[in-house]
């Protein structure tokens, strides 16, 4: 023990004024509150526990350089051991906020020592922050709890502990989310079942009326809308646009979460406000715009990610499409505006989507309201081959009788 702390000495003496000089215990070293940071940051625990204790007159709630204590800089580092030798001074408070520099005013009402801990992962840090008295349901100004942020950065363990130490599940949220929404767009798996076995509302809406299932539906995972629908989701609810989650999902060409979806027996006749079933919306899917918006290669792995990745986005409406089709799902309907699968499929230049249909039996001779076919379709949105393929086809078939007429 002794030996360790003069070890302690010696390490501070050299770390502070340089090896030139023999360090003495109870030698008062010189030192700045900058400096004071650099032990914290570079030296090990235990010399700047000693350096500490030899300066028990000084103000630790001075700021550095970007308006944060010491307890901000340990948090954020997850140094869990400085954490406790700071609180255990008795001269910081644990929700102590960050400055602006040179002020006294608060950088950002988000900036405290939790928060920072949070952001980084630090589960241990975060664990002696709470143990030590941290606010666990503080919220931010934008009205994200902390169990909200460590969902959107995706810290399983993190909201694990938070959820284990009685973090609020109710707690006001920003209108756009709730936290089984925010797992879904933002977050794993994990988190996701963590929340639900927490018993987080499922059927929480947003504030567009977006049930955490339809997020899932968008953004999740088919393991995610499986838990969510196990959990109670209501499979078929709408939002204010008259969306399901069907309807999302074959919207944005999510091919897991519309088999998911059916598996679950979501309704593939519903239509949204606009009139739009599920299998217009999927043969709208413009994959070529989602090929585009894939992230650009930057090596041959990476290359050959996107070469996989843009086979399947080319597949993919048709495959969404053929699964609706063998659920039943109306060829023959048409939204408000009249358009129908084929036409919506011909807007964006969809062959094969357009051609299965029209092998399942749709009328390539329907029109819109306006009298529009969907060779039309194809013409006005500069796809000339697919107008002249279907062109071709129209002259080979004849329309299809309305129901009723022999």
């Amino acid at each position: 023990m002794i030996s360790s702390s003069l070890s302690a000495i010696s390490a501070a003496w050299s770390y502070l004024v340089g090896t030139g000089a023999a360090a003495q215990a109870g030698d008062r070293l010189p030192l700045s509150m900058d400096k004071l940071f650099d032990v914290l940051q570079h030296a090990d625990v235990e010399t700047f526990e000693y350096v500490l204790s030899m300066h028990a007159d000084m103000d630790l709630t001075q700021c550095n350089d970007e308006g944060e204590t010491l307890l901000h800089v340990a948090a954020a580092d997850g140094n869990r051991e400085a954490i406790e030798a700071l609180l255990r001074t008795g001269k910081l408070d644990v929700d102590v906020r960050a400055t602006r520099a040179g002020t006294s005013a608060p950088a950002s009402t988000d900036v405290t020592p939790l928060i920072l801990a949070i952001k980084g992962g630090h589960r241990d840090a975060v664990l002696a922050l709470i143990e030590a008295g941290a606010n666990i349901n503080a919220v931010t100004s934008q009205q994200y709890s902390v169990l909200m942020l460590a969902v959107c950065l995706n810290k399983p363990d993190v909201v694990d502990l938070l959820l284990k130490k009685g973090a609020w599940v109710d707690n006001v949220e920003p209108p756009e989310f709730t936290l089984l929404s925010a797992a879904a767009r933002y977050s794993s798996d994990r988190v996701m079942n963590a929340l639900i076995a927490a018993n987080v509302g499922v059927n929480a809406t947003d504030g567009e009326g977006n049930s955490p299932l339809m997020v899932a539906a968008r953004y999740g995972t088919k393991k995610m809308i499986t838990a969510l629908v196990q959990a109670g989701a209501k499979v078929n609810a709408t939002n204010y646009a008259g969306d399901t989650a069907l309807l999302i999902g074959a919207a944005h060409g999510r091919e897991r979460a519309v088999h998911a979806l059916i598996a679950a027996h979501a309704a593939v006749n519903v239509a949204n406000l606009a009139g739009d079933t599920a299998l217009i919306l999927a043969s709208r899917f413009d994959r070529n715009a989602a090929i585009q918006a894939l992230p650009k290669p930057h090596d041959y792995d990476s290359a050959c990610v996107w070469d996989a990745l843009a086979a399947d986005m080319r597949l993919r409406p048709q495959r969404i499409v053929g699964a609706l089709i063998c659920t039943h799902a109306d060829i023959h309907a048409a939204n408000h505006e009249g358009e129908n699968g084929v036409m919506a499929a011909a807007r964006v230049g969809n062959t094969q989507v357009a051609v299965r249909l029209i092998q399942a039996g749709a009328d390539i001779h329907a029109t819109d309201n306006l009298g529009r076919t969907a060779v039309e379709y194809a013409a006005a949105h500069g796809h000339v081959a697919l107008a002249a393929q279907l062109h071709d086809l129209m002259e080979q078939t004849e329309p299809v009788a309305p129901v009723g007429i022999a």
